[in-house]
């Protein structure tokens, strides 16, 4: 059966049920529960913070730079 939205469709029987794209299902539990929206936020944030880590690590290892900040302390010398 179709719902007639983007991203949403429903299947009667056994084994059916309604399905939705992952982004649907975020939005809408976030517009559902503030709690569930903070969560996400803060998870997300968590995910970048990682995500950053290990790009800065990567790049330190192909630069040849060592040491706690060594990245950042490049990077500010080439834009200044």
């Amino acid at each position: 059966m179709l719902t007639g939205l983007i991203g949403l469709s429903t299947k009667a029987g056994r084994y059916g049920g309604t399905f939705g794209h992952k982004d649907v299902a975020f939005q809408f539990g976030m517009w559902i529960s503030p709690k569930f929206q903070l969560l996400l936020v803060r998870e997300y944030k968590r995910l970048i913070e990682l995500f950053e880590q290990k790009i800065k690590k990567k790049i330190g290892e192909v630069w040849g730079l060592k040491g706690e900040g060594a990245y950042d302390k490049q990077l500010e010398e080439i834009n200044n």
